[in-house]
């Protein structure tokens, strides 16, 4: 498989958390590129505006008490756009707000969020609060796990190692355990 056919379905494979169909795998690249254009149009026409909605709702949320904040988000917004508001926060603010969230919450944020920030977001956490995060992580969207994995010091990386059993390689797609067998193998050595 050709480096740029295996960058174009690993990213539709990291959009889904899921398995890419298996003809996807057998189309030329030609009509890769050309689905996976396609796609990319889909996406920008579906979310067209919902940057600024973002931006305009991280600038709101400030002037909200953070009881409130939590229990309006956990009730009413959908992880994906809580994650398109984090990612307009600033590095501390996402810190800052992060604990105050059940771990499943917070992780299905972190499932949408870009995993580089997620993993700075996880690294400014507590040594509890981050083994809570990735126990789940790791259990429920292995995949985002080792994506986010590839992004965490040894130290923080090292605290997955508790859970590597939980690590279900069986169950994700073959493209995604070889694209992050090196974070596999960086867990294991931490063991």
């Amino acid at each position: 498989m050709k480096i740029e056919q295996k960058n174009m379905l690993k990213e539709l494979i990291e959009w889904t958390d899921g398995p890419v169909p298996d003809f996807f795998k057998s189309l030329p690249d030609d009509r890769l590129s050309e689905l996976h254009s396609y796609v990319h149009k889909v996406v920008e026409y579906e979310t067209d505006g919902f940057d600024s909605l973002y931006q305009g709702m991280s600038q709101t949320m400030k002037y909200l008490p953070t009881f409130m904040l939590v229990k309006m988000s956990v009730k009413f917004v959908k992880p994906a756009i809580s994650a398109g508001v984090t990612a307009k926060l600033s590095l501390k603010d996402a810190i800052k707000l992060s604990p105050h969230f059940p771990v499943e919450y917070a992780c299905e944020v972190g499932n949408h969020l870009d995993s580089e920030f997620a993993a700075k977001i996880y690294s400014g956490l507590k040594d509890d609060r981050i083994e809570k995060i990735l126990e789940y992580m790791v259990e429920n969207n292995p995949g985002k796990a080792l994506n986010i994995g590839e992004y965490l010091n040894d130290k923080y990386l090292k605290k997955m190692v508790k859970f590597r059993h939980l690590l279900d390689i069986e169950s994700l797609d073959p493209l995604i355990v070889k694209e992050y067998q090196h974070v596999i193998d960086r867990i294991e050595s931490l063991a």
